[in-house]
């Protein structure tokens, strides 16, 4: 379960040893913002994605602005397997500075490298089994068939079904949906994807099914500048026409990757700014943090740790000890001095208030130069 944590702890420990790239990890940022009456925009939450050396999405914190610092409310950890797959999700949320565990999932694949199932339980004294979700390809490997189970009374149940199908006459390709009822399959609604020549999607279309008819609900039309770049996304509702609802402008950085997303709302016949996403990216080299002259590690464990780890405190003189504890973004979450006399003694550092991450260690004895740790945090 835990391979990929203990593959990043090896990675981290060679820093001095091993090329920059295969050392990077990438910090993805997004913070949402709302405008209020007077129209300025104010934190409200956002989300912080670590990837890993080789672009897996392993952490991802949910937090929310209470005013004067960014809150965990909820944390998603991955797991990938030395083919690059992910096999098992883990979901946990914060309530009160407390860790609690909502759910997992273990992933399926066939031979070929695609998901076939994939199990979610949740959380409450234990794990129960909740849905499965089961994946059918045809024989050009595409996928046909999806079926999603809910688990009652420790068996699975019918769910939803659904149907994918592609026609290449008009570009389009289909998800029919349908849900379970007293043994029968029944129509719920179908989502038709349109695309250009170069595979750019222009328009998603969403129908309802009511008395054996289909009847639009509502769509999403793509806008493209001159170089194919997505620059608005719009979503209309239909009540006797198309009718203008929502509309997300797109902004991109010098690299080409999105730099924000403006939310409007269409009202009184002109748009409202409403909410704006910034992403922020940062990719953290681990020889920028290790590489400083003279300094040197010291030992943590256990590492990966869960409720606690220790610090093992080289021979040093008998000196007041500064320790500091920061996140791969750098922010702080432990900040403290030690007494004089603690020399050769490990310190015990509680982890059950520490989000799930990699996180640096600076240790620094009186005037002397500073020593240098890491450790990986996992959830309970």
């Amino acid at each position: 379960m835990k391979t990929l944590t203990y593959l990043l702890v090896i990675l981290l420990s060679l820093a001095v040893r091993l090329p920059a790239q295969e050392q990077e990890i990438t910090v993805l940022e997004s913070s949402y913002n709302y405008r209020d009456s007077s129209g300025v925009l104010l934190d409200n939450t956002r989300s912080v994605y670590f990837y890993d050396g080789r672009g897996n999405l392993i952490i991802t914190h949910y937090q929310m602005f209470n005013g004067s610092s960014w809150i965990t409310a909820e944390e998603w950890l991955s797991y990938f397997n030395s083919k690059n797959q992910e096999y098992e999700t883990l979901s946990l949320s914060w309530r009160f500075g407390v860790r609690d565990t909502t759910a997992r999932s273990f992933i399926s694949y066939n031979q070929n490298g695609d998901v076939t199932e994939i199990v979610t339980q949740q959380w409450n004294q234990g794990f129960y089994n909740y849905t499965r979700e089961f994946y059918i390809y045809n024989k050009d490997g595409n996928l046909d068939t999806l079926y999603t189970y809910r688990a009652t009374n420790n068996k699975w149940d019918y769910n939803t079904l659904k149907i994918y199908s592609e026609n290449m006459e008009d570009s389009t390709k289909t998800v029919l949906i349908k849900y379970y009822d007293e043994g029968v399959w029944i129509n719920q609604e179908r989502t038709i994807t349109k695309f250009d020549d170069t595979e750019k999607i222009l328009e998603t279309l969403t129908q309802s099914y009511y008395d054996t008819t289909w009847s639009n609900f509502e769509r999403y039309v793509y806008v493209y500048d001159s170089t194919g770049t997505l620059t608005e996304r719009l979503r209309e509702r239909w009540k006797d026409g198309w009718q203008s609802y929502v509309r997300y402008k797109y902004e991109y950085n010098s690299e080409g990757l999105t730099h924000s997303v403006l939310f409007q709302y269409w009202i009184n016949s002109e748009w409202k700014d409403y909410i704006k996403t910034v992403y922020n990216y940062k990719k953290i080299i681990i020889n920028s943090i290790f590489e400083t002259s003279g300094n040197e590690f010291i030992k943590v464990f256990p590492n990966p740790a869960s409720d606690y780890f220790f610090i093992d405190i080289p021979i040093i003189s008998d000196e007041p000890v500064f320790l500091e504890i920061t996140d791969i973004a750098g922010n702080v979450l432990i900040n403290k001095n030690y007494e004089a006399g603690i020399s050769g003694m490990p310190l015990k550092i509680n982890a059950s208030g520490i989000p799930t991450g990699i996180f640096f260690i600076r240790l620094k004895p009186g005037k002397k130069r500073f020593y240098y740790g890491m450790v990986v945090v996992l959830c309970k």
